[in-house]
């Protein structure tokens, strides 16, 4: 009563800030763009005094696209270095890949997975700050565990992963560098693989060396053209999307996806470059792709 008279009623507690994923993250850009559109709330600051939960409870199936995702934004936190509280799903299959994909080990500090299991389908997330020879080893050796490539196209998903990376090493600003994960599926035959950073944008990085290219949508369609580059250092020679999506979409026939500040761009199956804006912001790029992959044949003959 004296406590009250003196200080006043204690104000009352502020109500959390809630994001709820209720449909599966399925890798399709359709449920990627929904998700970074409910979770846009967290690319700002949190204000103080206020609780914020990134729901996933509900979720049915987690692919490495959502996971790459869900632990960029973990790992970026807010501008006040608090990161939204994860209530993790409870579906079996949800339940499963949160382990094999070693987001309960970034988020809530269980075990890692093992990756020497020789079932194991999935490479971790995989947190990479600086670009080398030896980022791609992790996606590489799973490819030849379920699938056959010949050696040129073992050499270009090596280069087009190494020089993603490098365009968040080189220019970015992504301050804990890049996310990666990746699966494979048995049906179809395809490898997932998703690369996220939480920097400047394709757009804003571009905008610095070329006045000309004052939106996100116009920087993309350019640098899959290729030749445009930060030039942060001498060997940028601007052509790691333009290789990854030349090589991945007419060779190796996949489909690419990438989300860059407020536009996606996409192409499936070895098809044109196709371009949208979103209506939401996502801090950052994303880059998602899959290979088709031919199965392995024994010496019976039996796939």
């Amino acid at each position: 009563m004296v406590f009250s008279r003196i200080f006043g009623k204690p104000k009352p507690a502020l109500p959390p800030l809630i994001c709820e994923i209720d449909f599966s993250l399925d890798d399709d850009r359709n449920t990627m763009v929904e998700f970074i559109r409910r979770i846009e709330l967290f690319q700002r600051e949190i204000p103080a005094g206020r609780d914020a939960v990134v729901d996933l409870s509900r979720v049915q199936y987690l692919g490495p696209f959502a996971a790459s995702l869900i632990l960029a934004n973990h790992l970026n936190g807010t501008e006040g270095a608090r990161q939204p509280r994860i209530t993790p799903p409870i579906n079996d299959k949800a339940v499963s890949f949160m382990h094999f994909s070693g987001l309960n080990h970034h988020l809530f500090g269980r075990a890692e997975p093992d990756v020497t299991h020789p079932e194991n389908v999935t490479v971790p997330l995989q947190i990479i700050q600086k670009a080398t020879w030896n980022a791609a080893n992790p996606v590489l050796e799973l490819v030849h565990k379920h699938a056959v490539i010949s050696d040129d196209d073992e050499i270009y998903l090596r280069n087009c992963i190494g020089e993603v990376i490098q365009n968040v090493d080189d220019h970015a600003k992504s301050k804990f560098g890049a996310v990666y994960c990746a699966r494979y599926l048995v049906r179809p035959q395809k490898i997932r693989i998703g690369i996220v950073d939480r920097g400047l944008g394709i757009g804003t990085t571009l905008a610095q060396r070329y006045p000309e290219i004052n939106n996100a949508r116009i920087a993309l369609e350019r640098v899959v053209d290729g030749g445009v580059s930060a030039k942060s250092r001498p060997n940028n020679q601007g052509v790691g999307i333009s290789n990854l999506w030349l090589h991945v979409t007419k060779q190796l026939k996949g489909d690419v996806f990438i989300v860059t500040e407020d536009v996606v761009g996409y192409s499936d199956r070895g098809g044109n470059l196709q371009t949208r804006q979103v209506g939401t912001r996502f801090a950052g790029t994303g880059v998602f792709f899959t290979v088709a992959a031919k199965a392995r044949v024994d010496v019976k003959g039996n796939s």
